[in-house]
């Protein structure tokens, strides 16, 4: 179990190292910017047809994660995931991440002109015991 935990965190430090220290910039806003419940920030680096897929399979649009975000109270970061692995196709970026709770997230970045927004993301459960 031990060397699994390395090598996970090897790997995750490996990915780290190839994104683009502008994306992970705007990687690390966006989380802040949810965090802290940041609509401007947050619309600001989110695409004008962004969508996300949720747990239970609704779509929701930009709007209305805009909307839900406003009602929110401040929270504190998450914790680190347990994984996290980037693979990069011109200007769009795959983000993949595991949540503490072995959820995933898929987090699609788009580079408009100089800077990285988030186009789309799904959030799939972790599987039930």
């Amino acid at each position: 179990v031990l060397g699994a935990v390395a090598l996970a965190l090897t790997a995750q430090i490996h990915a780290a190292q190839e994104v683009p220290a502008d994306l992970q910039e705007a990687i690390r806003l966006r989380a802040q910017a949810v965090a802290k419940k940041d609509a401007a920030v947050w619309d600001r680096l989110t695409t004008a047809d962004f969508t996300t897929v949720l747990e239970d399979g609704r779509l929701q649009t930009k709007a209305e994660r805009l909307t839900q975000l406003k009602g929110e109270k401040p929270e504190a970061l998450p914790p680190p995931p347990l994984a996290e692995r980037f693979s990069t196709h011109g200007n769009t970026a795959i983000q993949r991440t595991q949540g503490q709770d072995r959820s995933w997230i898929i987090t699609v970045w788009v580079k408009d002109g100089q800077d990285w927004r988030v186009a789309a993301v799904q959030i799939t459960p972790a599987p039930k015991k």
